[in-house]
């Protein structure tokens, strides 16, 4: 089966998308769909969460290379998680992604590309599309 083009959404409606899926199953496991229907739409969703997980995870490597995280670095006091989110993994973005309030999502504000922030502690980081990290 082929993937799914998924770069019609933007970033945070591929978390909307994940979410929506979480709760999706959480409701068909406490049985409130009925006669199976809503097991054979469960097996779709599952199937096609790993690809939206991968969009996202690719998009933040994308984003916040090793590159462009090594080059804010030397400039910004910045913490060591910030150094390892271009090693993010599936794992990690699922606790980023259901903390309450969320610690991952994004901005646009030039209308043409996410901003993919991180909330670590009291401080937000953003990688803006010019490659700076900024301290919100």
């Amino acid at each position: 089966m082929p993937k799914p083009d998924l770069s019609q959404f933007n970033f945070n409606e591929l978390i909307d998308i994940v979410k929506t899926i979480s709760r999706t199953k959480k409701k068909s496991s406490e049985g409130m769909w009925k006669n199976g229907y809503g097991l054979q739409s469960m097996d779709s969703l599952e199937a096609n969460i790993d690809d939206v997980l991968d969009e996202i995870i690719y998009r933040v490597k994308e984003q916040w290379s090793r590159f462009e995280i090594e080059r804010n670095f030397s400039n910004l006091a910045l913490p060591h998680e910030i150094l390892n989110l271009f090693n993010i993994t599936t794992a990690e973005l699922n606790k980023k992604l259901f903390k309450n309030p969320p610690t991952i999502g994004s901005e646009i504000l030039d209308g043409k590309k996410d901003e993919i922030w991180f909330k670590i502690g009291t401080s937000k980081y953003i990688m803006r599309n010019n490659g700076n990290i900024e301290i919100i």
